[in-house]
């Protein structure tokens, strides 16, 4: 055998290890991967894994759930019980506007009263219809901090503008009361100097009317908007959606 001969038998026997070698190292990681894939594919792993799950991970999904779900129900009553009380600092203050018509009432009854006698009975009662008005106001007061829905200072906002309302009422009631006095000191004194003044009064009294409504139909407006809004709220709790 010559010397390429023997080079060349040695060069094929290098390949063929080569290529025996590469073969057990791909049945080496195929064998590995078999067993593996029957550990996994076995009841045991699977069991092994649920259990994993059951005692680690669901307990503490489990957790997170009740929170949200707690947290969710305080929201909801939180809901809730601000929209009663927002409906009931509406119904308050519209109820402020009854004294208004009642004022009113009084007015055409001073006009048709000739007697110091009617007249003091008069007076009686609208000094009760003002305390009854003073009382109603103080409830809208206790109720309107409820309607800090959107921002904090909300409330101080219709606050200022019920003030305000009141202030054109005050001003209103006080004109009547006026108007009682001066009835009374003409009744009295039985002349009619009075009458004069007393008509003027009853023109501003009537023109200061338009511009109570104006600005009572304007705070019901805002107050109303705010309720649906958390009326709106208050349904999407309902239906688990806060």
């Amino acid at each position: 055998m010559t010397d390429d001969e023997i080079r060349e038998l040695k060069e094929r026997l290098k390949i063929e290890y080569e290529i025996r070698d590469s073969l057990k190292e791909k049945n080496e990681l195929f064998s590995i991967w078999k067993i593996f894939e029957k550990i996994f594919n076995s009841s045991l792993i699977t069991l092994f894994i649920g259990g994993v799950f059951t005692y680690i991970y669901l307990p503490k999904y489990q957790n997170e759930q009740k929170n949200l779900d707690w947290h969710n129900q305080i929201m909801y009553d939180s809901f809730k019980i601000t929209l009663a009380e927002m409906r009931s600092g509406l119904k308050s203050f519209i109820d402020t506007e009854l004294y208004v018509d009642k004022y009113i009432e009084l007015l055409s009854e001073i006009k048709s009263t000739d007697s110091i006698i009617g007249i003091n009975k008069l007076l009686e009662s609208f000094n009760k219809v003002q305390n009854d008005r003073i009382e109603k106001n103080r409830e809208v007061f206790t109720k309107t901090p409820h309607y800090d829905t959107v921002a904090g200072t909300f409330s101080e906002a219709l606050n200022e503008d019920i003030e305000i309302h009141i202030k054109k009422v005050d001003n209103f009631s006080e004109k009547i009361r006026h108007v009682l006095i001066l009835k009374i000191e003409s009744l009295k004194n039985k002349n009619s100097s009075n009458n004069t003044q007393i008509n003027s009064l009853y023109s501003e009294i009537f023109s200061t009317k338009t511009n109570i409504n104006d600005s009572y139909k304007k705070i019901v407006h805002i107050m109303r908007n705010e309720v649906s809004f958390i009326k709106k709220q208050y349904e999407r709790g309902k239906l688990g959606n806060i």
